[in-house]
This record gives C-alpha cells, structure tokens and sequence, in this order.
C-alpha cells in the first residue's frame, strides 16, 4: 500500500554467495535495555481520547488512518533526515526516531476505541534487508527498535507493518486519512475509493479526510501542561544557547564555532554530532527535546 516513489538507487550490493554468508553471519546478539512507559503516555492517551470525541461530521464508526509518512528524497541516495508526520507524533508521542512507513489507527466502531500501531521491526542478520536495503536495512540506517519495546514505551497495542494490508472494500467507506501524510501514497487511496465506491462516494471521502485535518489542526492549538512545560524547557535551553554565543564570539575565529556552541546547548547529549544533512541514526526511542509537541 505504501509508496516511496523513488528512483531505483545505483548502489548495487555484491552479487557473491560467499560475501553474502560473510555478511549474515557472526553477528553479537545487540543489547537490550528494558522499555519503559514514556512520560508522556498520559498526554497522547488524553488526546486521542479528545480526538475520538471531536468527530463530529466524519462517517460512523469511523476507521483514522495517521501514516507517519515516507522518507524524503534529497538526492540519489541520500534522504532529508527522517520527521514523521506532525499529526502522527502529536497521537503516539513518537518523534524523531519513528520508524518510516509506521502507520496509526484509530477504529471507533466498536465500544471501547482499538488504536494499533504498525511499524516496521528490526531485519534479522539473516536477511538480505539487513546489509542490502541502502533505504531501511540497519547496516546502513541504524537499529530499529523491538515491536515489543515500541508498545512499551508509547502504551500503543504496535503489529508488524507487515500485517497492515491496507483498508479492505468493506472498511472504506468509513476510513479517513490524515490526506498529506504520504501524498503518492495518497493518490493511490484516491483512486482505491473512485473504483470501488464511485466518484460521489470518494469525493465525499476527500471531504471527510480535510474535516479530519481540521480537527486535529484545532485540537493541537490548546496545549496541555506536558507541551507547555517542553516549550518553556526549550526556550530556557534558547535563552542560554544565545548566552552562550555572546560569551563565546570573543573566542570564535568562524561562524561554525559558534554553531558547535548553539548545538551543544540547543540538542544536550548528542546534538554536537547532528548536522543539517547528517544521516548518523540516533538510537532507538530517542526523542529531541519537545517531539511530542503539536
């Protein structure tokens, strides 16, 4: 169902068997540190809750679909670093290391609300995705945390995004998509609806699905105390990232000395190894100070 809609990259893994065994085998088992609930868990709790409250003018029992979106192409073979979609961070919670291609959602048709998550876990060292796939394979994009460490630390029942086959006909007339998420992906859900419901039907889904834009657009604009308490954290950390300048412009001899300074003091811990174009993963699970926020 998803779509990157990328050129076929020109990296070529070798071809030879005896390279393959090499690369699948004598591998440690990488450590594991238990998960733990998230400190926001409450808050995204409360605003999904406020979310299934809020869909007034949407169909019955309605199906949300939140797709955390693909990948941004920067050139041939090198993506824009990963930000999933606001509204998808805003209802789990996950922010900068989200897995791509992760899905949420929300099915309101039965008594108590089924929110899942779909995301992708990590590729065995027995697979050719492991050393192979430039665009996910965590040889070259960093480990993927454990499904079972994502339900954990979010509080969301989280499936393989292998089970996600995408909205059968039945569920379609009552499915709803965040509509700019995943735009190529987008179209083909557009085109799904025409064929199997008809034009009027779809047309009334498009509706559907900006309504659904809207409310989540206003649900974000009153922020909750966890929100507001990352904002001020992160304008204490501006306020002295600027001090910091200043007192260090006497020292500096060029512009990225201070912007060694600014990031040191802006992203604490590990900032000072992120660049504008970097595509260093981060560890799993780690999120930059107010990912959460909508």
């Amino acid at each position: 169902m998803a779509s990157t809609g990328k050129k076929p990259s020109r990296q070529r893994a070798p071809e030879s068997k005896a390279f393959a065994e090499s690369m699948r085998s004598n591998w440690a088992d990488p450590a594991r540190t238990p998960a733990a609930p998230a400190t926001w868990v409450g808050h995204t709790k409360n605003r999904r809750m406020q979310l299934v409250a809020s869909l007034e003018g949407l169909p019955d029992n309605a199906l949300l679909i939140i797709p955390a979106g693909a990948p941004k192409q920067r050139s041939n073979d090198t993506d824009y670093p990963y930000r999933a979609h606001t509204a998808f961070t805003y209802f789990t919670g996950w922010g900068s290391q989200t897995t791509p291609g992760s899905i949420l959602t929300i099915d309101t048709s039965r008594d108590v609300v089924r929110t899942t998550l779909y995301a992708r876990g990590p590729a065995g060292r027995d697979t050719d995705e492991f050393y192979a796939n430039a665009e996910r394979g965590e040889f070259w994009t960093g480990p993927r945390p454990h499904l079972d460490d994502i339900e954990a630390t979010l509080g969301i029942t989280t499936r393989s995004l292998d089970e996600w086959s995408g909205v059968d006909a039945d569920d379609l007339p009552r499915a709803v998509f965040i509509d700019d998420a995943d735009p190529l992906n987008y179209l083909e859900i557009t085109q799904y609806r025409v064929d199997t419901l008809g034009q009027q039907r779809a047309d009334d889904l498009r509706e559907a699905d900006q309504l659904l834009g809207q409310i989540v657009s206003e649900l974000r604009f009153v922020k909750d105390d966890y929100e507001i308490a990352e904002l001020s954290a992160a304008i204490d950390a501006t306020h002295r990232g600027f001090n910091d300048i200043i007192d260090s412009l006497p020292r500096a001899v060029d512009n990225p000395g201070v912007s060694g300074w600014w990031r040191g003091r802006s992203r604490p811990g590990h900032a000072s190894k992120v660049t504008m174009w970097d595509t260093e993963p981060l560890p799993p699970l780690v999120h930059t100070r107010a990912s959460c926020i909508g």
